[in-house]
């Protein structure tokens, strides 16, 4: 067993490494007891890559990933996963075509090489101490293997595990309250794995009940999943671009498929603060509307795993879910609300969040074996997501005791009375959303009509890419938390731009948009059109003006909630008009529409 350091004893700085699958992040502890993250190129987090030059340098970090565009043979994102290997082949040389073996202990301690570099520019110094933090289901040769790696970077270095180093945190840093004999349960979602512990406090420290995980799920695996989306639009549509996207064999392939996957992933942290992001996707030169609801889709499945583990390792420690303290999220991936929302649902209780979650096991690991300090502190406020779990799942009330996890089924009458208001349902630009009056008034407050001549020539104000006949492709329409979110199915609705500003909505005979939570079935049918006038500014759409002519029926479980004409109501929405390619959107709704012909009077 390798030796294990319960409490910082130095003086001076102390350094603590939480060598990740995707990425590496590093705290530093100043003599004043202050713990800061390192940062690398500006970001706190170092890709654990590295790539192995022909006379035999080791690169790390973002110079690796950058290198790799040339050389991929040469290159290794994901080192730690090579830790049961004696080596890694790299290669081949420049000469004699023969690949060369470089032992994992030096891939890892290059890693961990370039951090200690990072903290002694910092310190202005050495460091002479580290914790190198571990995954708890490690055994005692991949403990060995990560320890010589550390040792041949540090005068001093110990292991501490993970969930031990996040326990740690959830005390010092969060303040958390766990009483000896207590259980937390701490639930690490990173870039390319999943690890999910149940730890007990003890007199000394934390100790490790149970743990599991999932090797191949993790923020890469969702990015995947966004990126096989966009080849369900793109593939029919320019099979050959999207081939060298997503199948890239040349370097400027290379350098624009690595465009699109960043973007990806940038789109993905963007919408887990926002509830729309647009994701570029380069050759075509489009850029695709994302709504979260759309990326809750395409991750639950995924995600969903992951509650099944948790599950699991409760099970294995014997700890129900009520008794734990805490369900601590760390991780860069936990950041996703729906990971709350579907951990929630399915243990009963909410998870715990903090502002960054990737720093925890490495800030953590320099509170290792603390003392309180006198200080248990009050328990943190968990986070609590929409919706609640349901009654299955929830723990029940004591008698006479109101239940604080709140309703788990929307209310059939709140969903009447959000139909009724407005006349039902404010339709803007092809978006029926329920319930909520998403259109803005013009930012300046003019009228569309002001802005033609009426004379059948363009109007000033009336983006020409618009001009045409458009068919709706996609339209997801978000529930804002009374409600579920609305799926449009069957045929979409066909939209008309005319260059005098007019625009026509045709919902025909019937538009039907359809949507469940807890086991209802939701649906709002629209027929009939809407007209006004349209005029464009700065990637805003303001429709005024507006005529309508039809009805829209709301039913929830088949019974209709709702019967009224369509509301003719004014407003605006953001859009993006790119070739062929049509968004609109705001923070409810996602509308994407082809274009059918440049003709706005072509039948659809």
């Amino acid at each position: 067993m390798p030796p294990y350091h319960g409490r910082v004893v130095s003086r001076g700085f102390r350094l603590g490494v939480d060598f990740g699958t995707s990425n590496t992040v590093a705290a530093l502890r100043w003599p004043d007891g202050r713990v800061r993250p390192l940062l690398f190129d500006g970001s706190p987090l170092l890709p654990s890559a590295v790539f192995v030059e022909p006379d035999g340098r080791i690169s790390v970090g973002q110079p690796a990933v950058h290198a790799a565009r040339s050389h991929p043979e040469r290159f290794e994102p994901h080192p730690k996963r090579c830790i049961d290997d004696a080596a890694v082949l790299f290669g081949p040389a420049s000469a004699g075509g023969v690949p060369s073996a470089v032992p994992v202990p030096e891939l890892i301690a290059a890693v961990l090489g370039r951090v200690a570099e990072e903290a002694a520019r910092t310190a202005g110094a050495p460091i002479p101490s580290a914790v190198v933090t571990y995954p708890a289901a490690w055994g005692t040769a991949r403990r060995n293997i990560l320890l010589a790696a550390g040792s041949a970077v540090f005068p001093e270095v110990s292991l501490v595990p993970e969930p031990v180093a996040a326990a740690s945190h959830f005390v010092a840093v969060r303040g958390g309250a766990v009483p000896v004999g207590a259980s937390l349960m701490v639930y690490d979602l990173g870039a390319g794995t999943l690890d999910v512990s149940v730890v007990r406090r003890t007199v000394g420290g934390f100790e490790v009940l149970a743990t599991g995980g999932l090797a191949d799920v993790g923020g890469l695996d969702i990015d995947a999943a966004m990126v096989a989306y966009l080849g369900t639009i793109y593939a029919g549509r320019d099979a050959a671009a999207w081939a060298r996207l997503s199948q890239p064999a040349d370097p400027e392939a290379q350098r624009l498929s690595r465009i699109l996957w960043d973007d990806v992933r940038a789109g993905k942290e963007i919408l887990s603060r926002s509830t729309s992001v647009l994701v570029h996707v380069p050759i075509v030169n489009d850029d695709v509307p994302f709504g979260r609801e759309l990326l809750e889709e395409l991750a639950e499945p995924i995600l969903a795993r992951t509650v099944e583990v948790a599950s699991a390792v409760l099970r294995d420690a014997g700890v129900r879910a009520v008794d734990l303290v805490g369900l601590y999220l760390v991780g860069g991936a936990s950041r996703i609300p729906l990971v709350t929302t579907l951990l929630h649902r399915g243990l009963g209780i909410p998870p715990v969040t903090v502002e960054q979650p990737q720093l925890v096991v490495a800030e953590g690991s320099l509170h290792v074996g603390e003392p309180d300090r006198g200080r248990p502190g009050p328990a943190p406020v968990p986070q609590s997501p929409k919706p609640s779990p349901s009654p299955a799942s929830a723990p029940a009330p004591a008698s006479g005791q109101t239940g604080q996890t709140g309703s788990a089924r929307p209310d059939i009458r709140v969903w009447r009375r959000r139909l009724a208001i407005s006349g039902g349902l404010v339709l803007a630009v092809g978006a029926a959303v329920v319930a909520l009056p998403l259109l803005r008034d013009p930012p300046d407050g003019r009228s569309a009509g002001d802005e033609g001549d009426g004379t059948g020539t363009v109007a000033r104000s009336i983006d020409t890419c618009l001009i045409g006949t458009w068919q709706e492709t996609h339209s997801v329409l978000e529930g804002r938390g009374e409600g579920p979110a609305v799926r449009r199915t069957g045929p979409g609705v066909v939209y008309r731009f005319w260059p005098t500003g007019r625009v026509m909505l045709d919902y025909g005979d019937s538009t039907t948009w359809t949507g469940e939570e807890s086991g209802r079935g939701y649906e709002v049918v629209v027929s009939g059109w809407i007209e006004g006038t349209a005029t464009t500014e700065n990637g805003t759409l303001t429709l005024r003006d507006v005529r309508a002519s039809g009805r829209l029926i709301g039913r929830v479980d088949g019974e209709v909630v709702n019967d009224a004409s369509l509301p003719e109501t004014d407003g605006s929405l953001d859009y993006r008009c790119s070739g062929d390619s049509l968004a609109i959107w705001n923070s409810a709704q996602m509308v994407t529409a082809k274009r059918v012909s440049d003709d706005p009077d072509t039948d659809a």
